[in-house]
């Protein structure tokens, strides 16, 4: 019971002070059409008004006096802004305001003398605002549409700029390989600590011991710059595996790693990482230089997932095969066959001897190895 009596007093004090004299009342609409300043004074000058009416202080000719000092005491307005805000409303026409100098109290006091015009403000009271109310509503909906373009072109923008520092870094990256290309004994003609590697261009050219010593520093440092971007990145492990094993090839085509990268997010999700990486050592292992890499991974894996999916179809003619399996390989088959490092060479080929004959129980790993050492071919795995 004692909470709700709070609060109903509380109420009270609130609206009763709300309604007092430390509070100036301020119409909203004449706020909108004139502006705060001119508004607030407005609303005090005729406040002082009633307070002068009441104590029938009203001039003859409807004037009233209040000085500058007790303006700035009610509404916190200097008397510049005094002036200024007395100059709009009268150029309004909503008062006139008359200045002289007073004598109160021994004391020289600023007063204005002002008369308002009631009928002139009633008049802009009550004046439709809607068109301001509109107006402000389509000045904030532009803002609202500058806004989503200009976040738009910014996105825009940051797209281009990070396309651009793509393909500034391939182009860079690019660069960087062709020059240890050339330092490695790829262009002839090229000079190295004050003299030419192979100046007259012989093919016979057998390279001195510190032509050699150049010429493998610079590999072993191009090797080891790809070992660092493998390593670095996103690639699943058994792709980077089979990649450092292959560091030459890649140099021999003048592949990135980021070309690689790139090209396994087109394909990721449609192949194995085994899949991916038996298409990509078949296609480092042709001695013609890779001139669109992306299409020929395209083709690989094609012709991988068709080799795959023909799997279940070819398994009948193994049953009729099995008495011929040798020991070895059969005791293999049992453990998935062909896991690389369980066979040695002579096995490997004797296994690619099967696979050309129909057997097609071997890892992924085996047949990358058949293809790496040569025993199999694209054709092969066409078959």
């Amino acid at each position: 019971m004692s909470t709700i009596q709070l609060n109903i007093d509380a109420k009270k004090v609130v609206l009763d002070w709300m309604s007092a004299n430390a509070f100036i009342p301020v119409n909203k609409s004449l706020m909108r059409k004139i502006g705060d300043t001119a508004s607030i004074l407005l609303a005090e000058t005729i406040r002082q008004y009633e307070r002068w009416a009441q104590q029938n202080k009203i001039q003859e000719d409807g004037s009233f006096y209040w000085t500058q000092e007790d303006c700035e005491i009610e509404t916190a307005y200097s008397r510049s802004t005094q002036q200024r805000t007395y100059e709009k409303l009268e150029k309004l026409n909503l008062l006139k305001v008359d200045s002289h100098q007073i004598i109160d109290q021994g004391v020289k006091k600023s007063v204005r003398f002002i008369i308002l015009d009631f009928v002139a403000i009633a008049t802009l009271m009550f004046e439709d605002d809607t068109p301001i109310i509109e107006s402000i509503k389509q000045k904030y909906s532009k803002k609202k549409i500058q806004n989503q373009e200009s976040s738009k072109r910014c996105k825009e923008k940051s797209k281009e700029d990070a396309e651009s520092a793509v393909k500034e870094a391939i182009e860079k990256q690019a660069s960087k390989r062709a020059e240890n290309l050339d330092v490695a004994g790829k262009v002839q003609n090229e000079s190295s600590q004050g003299f030419k590697m192979n100046p007259h261009g012989d093919s016979k050219w057998v390279p001195s011991n510190k032509e050699s010593l150049i010429i493998n520093n610079s590999l072993i440092k191009n090797n080891l710059s790809i070992q660092e971007e493998i390593n670095s990145s996103n690639l699943s492990d058994s792709i980077k595996s089979n990649l450092q094993s292959k560091i030459d090839r890649l140099i021999y085509h003048n592949l990135s790693v980021l070309d690689i990268l790139n090209n396994y997010e087109i394909h990721k999700e449609s192949v194995t990482d085994g899949q991916y990486v038996r298409a990509l050592l078949f296609g480092l292992k042709d001695n013609r230089q890779i001139e669109d890499f992306d299409n020929l991974m395209a083709k690989n894996i094609h012709n991988i997932l068709s080799f795959d999916s023909d799997k279940p179809a070819k398994q009948a003619a193994k049953a009729t095969r099995k008495e011929m399996i040798p020991d070895w390989l059969d005791n293999q088959n049992q453990k998935d066959v062909g896991q690389a490092e369980d066979v040695n060479h002579e096995q490997l080929k004797e296994m690619a001897e099967w696979y050309k004959q129909g057997e097609r129980n071997f890892s992924e790993e085996t047949i990358a190895g058949m293809l790496e050492h040569g025993y199999l071919s694209a054709e092969d795995l066409n078959n």
